[in-house]
């Protein structure tokens, strides 16, 4: 889902402005009328707290998906959180004078990694309007549509960026084409892709999961099972694995495989 940081932060504020507002003007009209549910909740939070971190371990040893998941937005978040702005201000203030490619798709692609949509948005359609021909920009802007979940024009975006350059994002545009046709209900047309980023970047479990399920929903299950086997297995050399490839083999770990299932939603390419 997409978020923005400063807007989340925003958010945050007020709500904590708002909080002493109504506090201060409670206590004004009734000091007794803050005090008591001060009380209550002094009594009953640490019993609920504990209630509820217990209840989080129970659910994260049930479902393995869950830590990994977990790993996988805190490390989204704190990438945006660290995320430099510098680049954003910098294209946004020569715009202004200059209209140029490069600087709609260097703004495009900083707002989006900030979580800044409606402004990624905006500069990456235009730099796809400056330049038709431009890989980069075409891509950017087909994995914004896949972040908005547009998926139609993303997968007439990627289709084009595959066509001129198969490997562009390391292999990030073949996954994404083939994950928007699964979750498009076209597992056929998914199947040959995912299998090609199979030949030229073999080894990622988010593949091997993805093609499980589309070949599974076209009723290849022998196939589908190999394809799982692979997502689940444990690395090789017993490194531990980036957060989204733990969180594909977890979700492995659980998915059960039937023939025709409806598609559903993977772990997310690192686009």
């Amino acid at each position: 889902m997409p978020f923005s940081v400063r807007k989340s932060f925003a958010v945050l504020l007020w709500i904590s402005v708002a909080m002493l507002v109504a506090l201060q003007v409670g206590y004004r009209m009734s000091p007794a009328g803050v005090f008591a549910p001060a009380a209550r909740v002094s009594d009953w939070g640490p019993p609920v707290l504990w209630s509820l971190s217990v209840l989080a371990v129970l659910v994260a040893l049930a479902w393995p998906p869950v830590i990994p998941a977990l790993r996988v937005r805190f490390g989204e978040f704190w990438r945006r959180l660290g995320s430099d702005r510098a680049p954003l201000y910098d294209g946004l203030s020569r715009l202004r004078h200059l209209e140029t490619h490069d600087d709609r798709l260097r703004v495009g692609r900083a707002a989006r990694q900030l979580g800044e949509f409606g402004l990624a948005f905006e500069n990456l359609n235009r730099a796809v309007e400056l330049d038709p021909q431009h890989v980069g920009s075409r891509f950017q802007l087909g994995a914004l549509a896949v972040d908005l979940g547009h998926l139609p024009q993303a997968v007439e975006l990627l289709h084009s960026v595959v066509r001129d350059d198969e490997q562009h994002a390391f292999g990030d545009a073949l996954f994404l084409l083939g994950r928007c046709l699964f979750r498009l209900h076209e597992s056929r047309a998914a199947i040959p892709v995912l299998r090609r980023h199979q030949q030229l970047f073999p080894g990622s479990r988010q593949t091997h999961l993805l093609l499980a399920r589309a070949l599974a929903d076209t009723g290849d299950l022998p196939a589908a099972r190999v394809e799982l086997a692979a997502a689940k297995a444990p690395p090789s050399d017993n490194r531990r694995l980036e957060p989204r490839e733990a969180l594909a083999r977890a979700q492995a770990r659980v998915t059960v495989l039937r023939s025709g299932q409806t598609p559903t939603e993977t772990g997310t390419g690192a686009a």
